[in-house]
């Protein structure tokens, strides 16, 4: 159940980056933004296939 949530904090914080991307002027570059964005996407989906392989071997 851990990973699950730990996935779904990854996920909000990463549509929270996509947000912050759509406005003007924002301070970190657009690189920055993006980057953070595939890390915090890559490691939801991590967590998830993690807890989801958890949940298939108990």
């Amino acid at each position: 159940m851990f990973f699950f949530i730990l996935s779904l904090a990854l996920l909000m914080a990463s549509f929270f980056y996509l947000a912050i991307l759509q406005r003007p002027g924002m301070f970190p570059s657009k690189k920055i933004i993006k980057q953070r964005m595939l890390i915090l996407g890559a490691a939801s989906i991590a967590f998830l296939l993690i807890g989801l392989l958890i949940q298939l071997v108990i």
